[in-house]
């Protein structure tokens, strides 16, 4: 079983590319048409627990086999085995390990500069003071703040932050429960982020893209603390340069 494991991944790895819109007119020359067969017939395990491929929306992505090997997509098992991995259009090239802008699971944290305009901006979409972090990873960069009814959104490029003055949390998501090395008691939900509250605010911290290891992620939540500016008027978004 852990042979078939083995020859499963690695086929994956180095042939399960699959990143849809990228192939343009590079096709014609470099793409060989084949037969191969969706097989529903295979199942999977990642240390020990079952694992069902699916991709970063939670759609199901079945194997491929194909002349006696099994094929992933190769983002699918980045994804699963918590690996960056990023595509450059401009070289066709893979990359493994760090996105292409060279943020990875060993980017440093570095302090998070906000200008007054976007801290007004930020805070005139939340109703309520919104949490922010005091570090993020170096490379990553603010894009834009919105909210719903009683949830809101700050995304970076890499990392994803949402927030409520409600508790949504549900016992029965919980993987496992941390300890911040500020002292905040945290908890990493089955999907893959990591709850926790700071003041009044409920805060749920992700990757948005796999580029982030959950190392670094328990890291910037430990700098997470309150905006010091007045609430704004909840407006529907806020992107900001």
């Amino acid at each position: 079983m852990m042979m078939m494991k083995k020859s499963v991944f690695a086929a994956a790895l180095l042939s399960g590319v699959m990143f849809g819109g990228a192939v343009g007119a590079y096709a014609a020359s470099n793409l060989e048409e084949i037969r191969a067969y969706l097989n529903h017939g295979i199942s999977f395990e990642i240390k020990g627990n079952a694992w069902i491929p699916a991709d970063s929306s939670g759609t199901p992505a079945p194997p491929i086999t194909y002349d006696g090997t099994t094929y992933l997509p190769l983002r699918v098992i980045a994804n699963a085995l918590d690996v960056p991995v990023d595509y450059d259009a401009s070289t066709n090239k893979v990359l493994l390990g760090q996105m292409l802008d060279g943020v990875g699971h060993d980017s440093p944290l570095v302090p998070v500069t906000y200008s007054e305009a976007q801290l007004k901006a930020i805070n005139h979409t939340f109703s309520y003071p919104p949490v922010l972090p005091e570090r993020i990873v170096q490379g990553d960069v603010f894009q834009e703040a919105s909210c719903t009814e009683d949830t809101c959104t700050l995304r970076y490029k890499h990392l994803g932050i949402g927030e409520s003055q409600r508790d949504y949390s549900d016992p029965e998501q919980i993987e496992k429960q941390v300890t911040l090395s500020n002292g905040v008691k945290a908890s990493w939900l089955k999907q893959g982020s990591l709850y926790f509250k700071v003041g009044d605010v409920y805060v749920n911290l992700s990757t948005r893209d796999y580029s982030l290891s959950d190392a670094q992620i328990e890291k910037i939540g430990a700098t997470m603390v309150q905006s010091p500016v007045e609430k704004g008027t909840n407006s529907a978004a806020a992107s900001l340069d």
